[in-house]
């Protein structure tokens, strides 16, 4: 293979309204990295990774995002990851320099996702010169540990564990006294939104990402007020610049990284969140429990459970039971949450 390459920074992009958002990441990154190659993941680089198969849910789009970096981290020195629904604002200093092998941004939210003591990591602006790290990251959402939670939180839960576990080196950079902040959602830090110098901040902390993650509404026009005409500056058109030719890499090295997949997955157990967090599991709706590879040529199939929700009436609330599909007795023709 030749020489790796010594920075990219890609996001995934399936659909054309992720497609709209990545326009604005790619635009703001240049913006402000003019000599760093950014990469799109679409529907063809998907297809291509994923053994020739479109995304069955959109949970799977979610994980590309490990499995597209441990490909890439084959031919690349270091990789920076940035969620399509985001703007950088700023120099990304702390991403590019490879002193800290890997580095994490902060999830200000307050939802623990059942581990509370678990750090929190918000998997949408990263960055790693580790190799070890982006398989790390893909073991878990596609074998070992396939966590299964409300939405798609399963692929932020493993880099919590993994963070957790301290498996990997690192570093979180967000949230030191002083220091910008690497990714800021609207919801995240206390005060308001305010531009000054052309830098962004909210409250007292710098924000060089703007991030519009779980937000129903998305784009500038969905933006706080004061940093709409930032955002548009920053993602007006800036001259085309190094790109990353993931076809013709493929096409040389896709199928000894398929194989590298194919040994992986027969070594990975399959397990499911119940034997891993059993507490947590009692509480997801049945069609979220399992995704786990019963074999390589089916491990992005939804594997369904006889676990299933059940609306409550005397308790108003829904409670998950095991249900067996031989015995009609026990399946209740209310609303239920599982396949």
């Amino acid at each position: 293979m030749p020489e790796p390459l010594p920075l990219l920074a890609f996001t995934v992009a399936c659909g054309d309204a992720a497609r709209a958002e990545a326009r604005g990441c790619e635009a703001s990154f240049r913006r402000f990295h003019p000599d760093i190659p950014f990469l799109c993941i679409g529907e063809e680089e998907y297809r291509l990774l994923a053994g020739g198969n479109p995304p069955a849910w959109p949970g799977e789009i979610v994980s590309m995002r490990s499995l597209a970096g441990w490909f890439l981290s084959r031919h690349v020195e270091r990789l920076i990851y940035l969620d399509s629904d985001l703007w950088v604002l700023g120099r990304l200093e702390k991403l590019i320099d490879d002193a800290i092998p890997t580095v994490w941004t902060r999830d200000w939210a307050v939802y623990t996702m059942g581990v509370p003591d678990c750090p929190r990591i918000n998997s949408g602006v990263l960055a790693s010169s580790d190799p070890a790290f982006w398989p790390m990251w893909t073991a878990p959402q596609y074998g070992c540990l396939v966590p299964a939670l409300p939405k798609f939180y399963f692929n932020q839960l493993s880099l919590r564990l993994i963070v957790k576990a301290s498996v990997v080196r690192g570093q979180i950079i967000d949230g030191q006294a002083g220091a910008p902040f690497y990714n800021v959602s609207i919801g995240e830090q206390p005060g308001d939104w305010r531009v000054e110098n052309g830098a962004a901040f909210k409250g007292a902390a710098h924000a060089l990402v703007f991030h519009q993650a779980g937000e129903d509404k998305r784009g500038i026009e969905a933006a706080p007020p004061a940093l709409q005409p930032l955002l548009r500056e920053v993602s007006d058109e800036t001259p085309a610049g190094p790109t990353f030719d993931f076809i013709s890499t493929w096409n040389q090295d896709g199928p000894a990284f398929s194989e590298i997949l194919r040994l992986a997955f027969a070594r990975w157990p399959t397990m499911i969140l119940e034997d891993v967090l059993a507490a947590q599991y009692a509480k997801t709706p049945g069609f979220y429990r399992s995704v786990a590879p019963a074999a390589w040529d089916e491990y992005r199939q939804i594997k369904g459970t006889r676990w299933r929700r059940f609306w409550n009436k005397e308790w108003q609330s829904y409670v998950y039971k095991r249900t067996d599909p031989t015995n009609p007795e026990t399946v209740e023709p209310t609303e239920t949450g599982g396949t």
